[in-house]
C-alpha cells in the first residue's frame, strides 16, 4: 500500500514538472513550453549564460531536408568548458569519444518540443569516471540549462 502511494506521488511530481517520459534511465529530458526555434535559442543562451562554450550545432533536419528526406526538427548542441573537458580526457583518453557534452532539442510525433541529454554520469560509467566531481557538477548544470531552455 505504501509503495503504491509513493509511486503515485512520484508520478504526480514528475507530471507536475512537465517531464517528458523516457523509456530509459540514461536520459534526462523535459518538454518545452516554446516552439522549436525559440527553445534552441533559449538553450544556447542558457549554455552561454553558464560560462560554457558552444563548439558546434548539428541541425540534422536541415541536412535531411537538403537531401529531400522528411524528418522532424532536431538540433544537437555540443558545448563545454575546455579546462573540464581536458581534465576528464587526462583521466581517461577514451572519454574523448563522448565529449564535448551534448544537449538535443527535438520535436516528437505529437509536435511537442523536448530538450534533453544522455546523463553524463551514465556516459562516464563506461570510463570509470561516474563519481568524478566534474561529471557530477556538469550533470547538475545540464539539468539547470535544460530547464531554463524549456521555459
Amino acid at each position: 500500500m505504501i509503495r503504491k502511494i509513493l509511486i503515485t506521488i512520484v508520478i504526480f511530481y514528475v507530471s507536475a514538472l512537465n517531464l517528458y517520459a523516457t523509456p530509459n534511465s540514461y536520459m534526462y529530458s523535459v518538454q518545452s513550453k516554446s516552439f522549436f526555434e525559440k527553445t534552441v535559442q533559449q538553450l544556447k543562451s542558457s549554455i552561454i549564460g553558464n560560462d560554457l562554450t558552444i563548439y558546434n550545432e548539428h541541425l540534422h533536419f536541415e541536412h535531411a531536408f537538403d537531401k529531400k528526406i522528411d524528418i522532424r526538427p532536431i538540433s544537437v548542441i555540443e558545448f563545454g568548458n575546455v579546462k573540464d573537458i581536458t581534465s576528464l580526457i587526462q583521466l581517461n583518453q577514451l572519454i574523448g569519444l563522448e565529449l564535448p557534452f551534448k544537449i538535443m532539442v527535438w520535436e516528437d510525433k505529437k509536435g511537442d518540443v523536448n530538450v534533453g541529454f544522455i546523463k553524463p554520469t551514465y556516459i562516464a560509467t563506461k570510463y570509470g569516471l561516474s563519481k568524478n566531481k566534474i561529471i557530477t557538477s556538469m550533470y547538475n548544470k545540464m539539468i539547470e540549462i535544460v530547464i531554463a531552455a524549456a521555459r
